[in-house]
Order: structure tokens, then C-alpha cells, then sequence
């Protein structure tokens, strides 16, 4: 009725039946019915998908609207240490578009060895399922320029895997998190220049306090 299923299967007669039904009769009754309820299943399991579907997609573009809005870099990696997506942060971080890192190492936004070790070290742990957090990483810029940044990532399990059995053989992605760091640490870069000056100017000062000191307790008498 108006394209959905509906009613029941009904075999009926207006003169009395003079012969009991066979055994084909009743099989084919019973094959129709059965027919019926695949239909009504059917039915039911496409508007619970649909309704499914809309409700993912609903939470894929809450999810995508709060990284867009997002100021920091959220990544993700695959396990041969390739960017798999990136947000559109990217841009005002390191220069790069997301279409340009998409596919390539992460080696790529890296300055130089030690940072390269540093990541590869980093990222080994989140493959043996053990989420980190690292302050000041090293990053490069696509002009060539060294910024630092606040990273935090975790694995991404096959979903598959049921929580309580997830394991690092389960680790499918890494997901991760970058923020901008370079004011803070040329801050406390700053700070401790000065802290280094200040005890130097301290040290001074006091060295001829006290040299002062001894001469007056060796010229004095009395308290």
C-alpha cells in the first residue's frame, strides 16, 4: 500500500473445501508466508540503516564542523608513517595545504635528525598503544621555517575490535593533535636568559658585599 508493506497473506473460499489441504498446500502456504516476513524484515532493517546512516553522518559533520573551527592541527597517521588526513589549520601552521601532506611522510614537517628520531620514537609508542604528549616538537614550515608545537596523539583501533580486547595489534591509525608553541617558548626562552642574568648580576653584587663584609669584621671590634 503507497509502496510500503503491509496486510497479511489470506487464502479463503466462499464454497466449503471437500478435500483436506496436501502437504504441497500447506508448504506453499507457509513458503508465502515466509516470504512476506522477509519483505516485512527487509523493510524494517533499510529505515533502521537509513535512520543509521543519517545519525553517522550527522555526528561525521558535527566532527568535521569542530575541527574546521578548531585552531589547532588535528592529523592522523597511518602505520607506515603517512598522513592520512589533516585539518585545514595546516595552513596557518605550516604554510602547507592538507592536499599537498596527505599521503606523504611525516618526515615531510620535520627539521632535521633528531627530530626525526625523536618523532619515529614517539610514534612507535602510539603503534604499541600507548597514547603521549610531547611539548615543543620541532616542526618545519613549507618556507623552510622552524616553529614549535605541543603534540598529543593516540591509536586509532580497527573497529573490529572490541574495547576490552584492543590491543597495539589492533592499532589501525594514529590520531593526534598539534598546537602552536613557538610565542611560549621563545617566552620561556626569555625567562631564563634573564633568570641567568639576574643570578650573574645577584652574584656580583653579592661577592662585593661580602668581600666588603669581611674587611669591616677584620677593622671592627665589638658587636
Amino acid at each position: 500500500v503507497n509502496n510500503e508493506p503491509y496486510g497479511t497473506v489470506c487464502f479463503s473460499s466462499y464454497d466449503p473445501r471437500a478435500t483436506p489441504f496436501t502437504e504441497a498446500e500447506k508448504s506453499f502456504s507457509y513458503l508465502i508466508a515466509q516470504m512476506a516476513g522477509y519483505e516485512f524484515e527487509q523493510q524494517q532493517y533499510e529505515t533502521e540503516l537509513s535512520d543509521r546512516e543519517a545519525e553517522l553522518e550527522e555526528r561525521r559533520e558535527i566532527y568535521r564542523a569542530v575541527i574546521d573551527a578548531s585552531f589547532d592541527l588535528v592529523f592522523r597517521i597511518d602505520t607506515d608513517g603517512q598522513f592520512t588526513y589533516l585539518s585545514p589549520a595546516v595552513e596557518d601552521l605550516l604554510d602547507y595545504t592538507p592536499d599537498e601532506l596527505i599521503g606523504r611522510s611525516l618526515t615531510t614537517v620535520l627539521p632535521d635528525t633528531k627530530t626525526v628520531d625523536l618523532a619515529w620514537g614517539l610514534f612507535q609508542r602510539v603503534l604499541d598503544d600507548q597514547p603521549i604528549e610531547e611539548l615543543y616538537l620541532p616542526l618545519e614550515t613549507k618556507a623552510g621555517d622552524k616553529i614549535f608545537v605541543d603534540i598529543r596523539a593516540t591509536p586509532v583501533y580497527q573497529g573490529e575490535s572490541a574495547s576490552e580486547d584492543q590491543s597495539s595489534g589492533d592499532v589501525s591509525a594514529i590520531q593526534g593533535m598539534a598546537r602552536e608553541a613557538t610565542e611560549r617558548k621563545r617566552r620561556q626562552r626569555l625567562i631564563q636568559v634573564l633568570n641567568r642574568v639576574l643570578r650573574h648580576n645577584l652574584r656580583n653584587d653579592m661577592n662585593i658585599i661580602t668581600g666588603m663584609a669581611e674587611r669591616l669584621e677584620e677593622r671592627l671590634t665589638g658587636e
